[in-house]
């Protein structure tokens, strides 16, 4: 996520939303493959009652979309809500 966030950055984040995220939000998500990474939802698609992400990263050299594939609600680990800068 740079020049969004940098490694060593802290997030602080809202692990049990009461709302339903949205696009252009920066989350948390636990994935399978890539473990703790932080994207931005760049889509949401509804599936019968199940809500699934699209996440990119602001570096167009993160991991893609197409690696990710769609990310399901119960992958977010939260909604980050405020960046804590590491001191370089």
């Amino acid at each position: 996520m740079t020049p969004t966030f940098y490694q060593g950055d802290y997030v602080l984040c809202l692990t049990w939303p009461l709302f339903r995220f949205t696009e252009s939000q920066v989350v948390v998500v636990n994935h399978p493959k890539y473990q703790t990474i932080i994207k931005r939802i760049k889509c949401i698609q509804q599936i019968s009652d199940n809500r699934s992400y699209w996440l990119v990263g602001d570096n167009p050299q993160s991991t893609s979309s197409q690696e990710l594939g769609f990310v399901t609600q119960k992958n977010i680990a939260g909604l980050v809500l405020l960046k804590i800068a590491n001191k370089r």
